[in-house]
């Protein structure tokens, strides 16, 4: 595994906003910290663990970034030039727009949706985060309800593949067990009865949603087995069960997926923009499949609204104790990190295919040292000290969410403009 950066051609910067630009998300290393961070720029600030720049009134324009990487002799590992987009505050947008918020289950809590819709939507000092700018006319569409009157399509455990097709099978239940198990035993291992395995996606209010690893045709019953992974390491039982609900996109009547009848169901008149966060359930699918698939999804999206534009939101960096906490020894955390740029170059290509089809970086746009939920524990079995460790993977804390809010605040900046 090499040393290197990863950045994408372009951030999109608005007046007003503060960026920042986390060196654990653009240095890919081992240790990002080991090497010399240099970041060569007019405008903003660069710290140890970051780059800042709040953009004034007045400074929309593009503004060139140079980003190298050096040893300790001063050799230059990798150099990168990105570009910083700089857009003038968004205004009231001349027509009525509608909007729909598409993802896994980093987006079925509705977090950053209800921020974004906050920010967008709302104006006034907020104790919630920066002020919004009170735009009005933008309704977010979908079937999950959310805060400050957002609506939104997210699913723990879905992927592209999911939503191409009918997903109201037989491996996604929501399961009461006998034993609660807590928020951060998501993506623990189970066995049931029959020998075959689960994974915990979603601890719910009073439920957990499983989802089946092996070919399954009906619902676990009996006594679940722990495996792996997770904090509880409980065995429970399943008091009662229900299917998980399945593609809101799919027509049953004529076996295939359609957008328009989605949107006529909840009254919809029309997507302008569609703003999508997957990718980390899709690890092991090779990259010509991945790509197959998003080309898929854009293609009945865009059957139904011809003149919809598509935000392709990156991927965060996960997190290292989080993925012990959550898969044991089953990942690799470098591999992931890695995937996590090449699923970055993947949506580059994505974007270059289609027209009004956008791609937005996450990956340095998210703080991972300050961005996942903790526990406090012993260092060792002998220690009486406590000290703080993440305790997920990929699922981000409260401020983490918000995070991936502000990103996907600038992409829809620079998207109502176009419009």
């Amino acid at each position: 595994m090499s040393v290197y950066l990863s950045l994408p051609e372009r951030y999109t910067l608005v007046e007003g906003d503060t960026f920042e630009l986390f060196r654990t998300g653009v240095v890919i290393a081992n240790d990002p910290y080991a090497y010399n961070w240099r970041v060569e720029c007019e405008k903003g600030a660069i710290f140890t663990r970051k780059y800042t720049y709040t953009p004034a009134v007045g400074d929309a324009g593009t503004y060139p970034m140079t980003m190298t990487l050096e040893d300790d002799t001063g050799a230059v590992i990798d150099r990168k030039v990105v570009t910083l987009e700089v857009l003038p505050a968004p205004v009231q947008p001349a027509r009525p727009l509608n909007i729909a918020c598409i993802g896994d289950s980093l987006t079925g809590g509705g977090q950053w949706v209800s921020e974004l819709t906050r920010r967008l939507t709302t104006s006034g000092a907020s104790d919630a985060g920066p002020e919004g700018w009170g735009l009005s006319g933008l309704r977010f569409w979908g079937s999950i309800p959310g805060e400050y009157g957002s609506f939104h399509e997210g699913y723990g455990g879905w992927s592209f593949k999911c939503f191409n097709s009918d997903r109201n099978s037989t491996r996604f239940w929501w399961i009461k067990p006998s034993v609660m198990p807590v928020d951060e035993d998501q993506h623990a291992h189970y066995v049931d009865n029959e020998g075959k395995r689960w994974v915990l996606e979603t601890v719910g209010d009073g439920e957990i949603k499983l989802i089946c690893r092996t070919g399954c045709e009906q619902a676990p019953t009996g006594i679940m087995t722990w495996e792996s992974g997770g904090q509880t390491h409980a065995d429970f039982e399943i008091l009662s069960s229900r299917r998980a609900s399945g593609n809101p996109f799919w027509d049953e009547e004529n076996g295939k997926v359609d957008f328009a009848r989605w949107a006529k169901m909840l009254s919809a008149p029309d997507i302008d923009l569609a703003l999508v966060l997957l990718g980390w359930n899709s690890s092991t699918v090779p990259e010509d499949e991945y790509l197959d698939d998003v080309r898929t999804f854009i293609r009945n999206l865009r059957a139904a609204f011809p003149a919809c534009r598509i935000v392709l939101m990156g991927l965060q960096v996960p997190s290292q104790d989080g993925f012990g906490q959550n898969y044991g020894c089953m990942w690799n955390w470098r591999s992931m990190v890695d995937y996590i740029t090449r699923m970055d170059r993947r949506y580059e290509i994505i974007a270059g295919e289609f027209e009004n089809v956008t791609f937005h970086s996450l990956a340095g746009q998210f703080d991972r040292e300050y961005g996942y939920p903790t526990v406090e524990e012993a260092p060792n079995v002998r220690s009486s000290v406590r000290i703080s460790r993440q305790s997920n993977g990929v699922h981000p804390s409260f401020e983490g969410y918000m995070q991936i809010a502000d990103a996907m605040t600038r992409a829809v900046v620079k998207e109502l403009a176009a419009l």
